[in-house]
């Protein structure tokens, strides 16, 4: 089995190796090792689309209950985090979707 070197971070990566080729002969495994560093204090934004439709309906209470906690989540992994929401129904007549009350 053919065995590569661990690879080594330079001061600006996060993957390593950049860069690897490998020239094999059929059934001749090798292992190539690749290391993630994640970057101090990085960017991080989620943005969740949400089907309104009526069947959508147990997940729309379910994420309403672990958004304080999800964003919370994405604060610790970065103070640089955007949290956004979206909707759309692909039916937007009665009894497709769920629309909110006044």
């Amino acid at each position: 089995m053919a065995l590569l070197m661990a690879p080594q971070f330079s001061e600006t990566q996060q993957v390593t190796p950049t860069r690897f080729e490998v020239s094999l002969r059929p059934g001749i495994p090798a292992n190539i090792f690749i290391q993630v560093r994640p970057a101090k204090d990085y960017p991080v934004d989620l943005y969740i689309l949400m089907d309104m439709s009526r069947s959508m309906l147990t997940y729309l209470d379910r994420l309403k209950r672990e958004a304080i906690q999800l964003a919370n989540t994405m604060r610790n992994l970065s103070s640089k985090s955007s949290f956004g929401f979206g909707t759309f129904v692909d039916k937007p007549t009665a009894p497709f979707f769920y629309g909110a009350k006044n």
